[in-house]
C-alpha cells in the first residue's frame, strides 16, 4: 500500500516535548462503511452524552483521579510536575474522545 503525506505541522505540548503530525491519504481499499444508521448525540452534564438509540456513555471523572497529587504538587510549587499531571489528564481525555468517536463512526 502506497500512503500520500498531504500536510505536515510540529507542535510542542506544554511539557516541551515536540511532535510531528501528518495528514495522510490513505488508498480507498482501507476505507470501511459498516454502518449507515444516522445516530443523534445529546451532550450532557451527568452523563457525558446520550445517543437516540437509547445508549447512554457515562462521563469520566479524570480529574477526579489526579485531583489530589495535583494540589500536592501546585502547593509545593513544582512546576514539571504539575505540567505533567495536565499533560496526563488531557492524555487520557484526548483518548477517551477519539475512541468514542472511532466506535461511533
Amino acid at each position: 500500500m502506497v500512503y500520500t503525506v498531504k500536510t505536515g505541522s510540529f507542535v510542542q505540548d506544554s511539557r516541551g516535548r515536540w511532535y510531528a503530525c501528518l495528514v495522510v491519504d490513505t488508498p480507498e481499499s482501507t476505507k470501511t462503511t459498516e454502518g449507515k444508521n444516522a445516530v443523534g448525540i445529546d451532550l450532557g452534564l451527568k452523563d457525558f452524552a446520550a445517543l437516540s438509540n437509547g445508549e447512554k456513555i457515562e462521563a469520566q471523572r479524570t480529574y477526579r483521579q489526579y485531583q489530589q497529587k495535583l494540589g500536592i504538587a501546585q502547593r509545593a510549587k513544582q512546576k514539571q510536575r504539575t505540567r505533567a499531571i495536565h499533560a496526563k489528564i488531557k492524555n487520557i481525555r484526548s483518548d477517551f474522545l477519539h475512541k468514542l468517536s472511532r466506535q461511533l463512526v
